[in-house]
């Protein structure tokens, strides 16, 4: 996937870390899949605009061809890890998703240890 994977995101209660891989609500992981991951953090990236499903399969799924349906059910599984924040993601018909809320860019720098839990000297939770 060509995404930046530096630094974090921060929206609402949630830390999506690019570093670690790893999402966070309140200072809890949040499990997600690989491609789970990687869909929110396209749909993060570009918080607020139209994301059509074909510029998803391209960024997520480059390599291989996948049915719309692969797409559908990471969307689902995004829905159900963010709970009641599923809003969250909103679908726009007949074009794709937008990411809805505040949404700040930490960089790299600034994001070392800022995952709650995370001990990187051992590089365990």
């Amino acid at each position: 996937m060509s995404l930046a994977n530096q630094g974090s995101y921060q929206f609402g209660d949630f830390h999506l870390n690019l570093d670690l891989r790893v999402l966070v609500r309140r200072g809890e992981r949040v499990p997600l899949g690989s491609k789970a991951f990687d869909v929110l953090t396209f749909l993060v990236s570009r918080a607020g605009e139209i994301v059509t499903k074909p510029e998803l399969f391209a960024a997520v799924w480059a390599e291989s061809f996948v049915e719309e349906g692969a797409l559908s059910q990471q969307i689902f599984t995004l829905r159900k890890a963010l709970g009641d924040k599923a809003d969250y993601i909103v679908t726009v018909p007949g074009q794709g998703y937008r990411f809805m809320g505040e949404v700040r860019r930490i960089l790299p720098a600034s994001a070392a240890g800022v995952v709650a839990g995370w001990d990187s000297s051992v590089g365990t939770w």
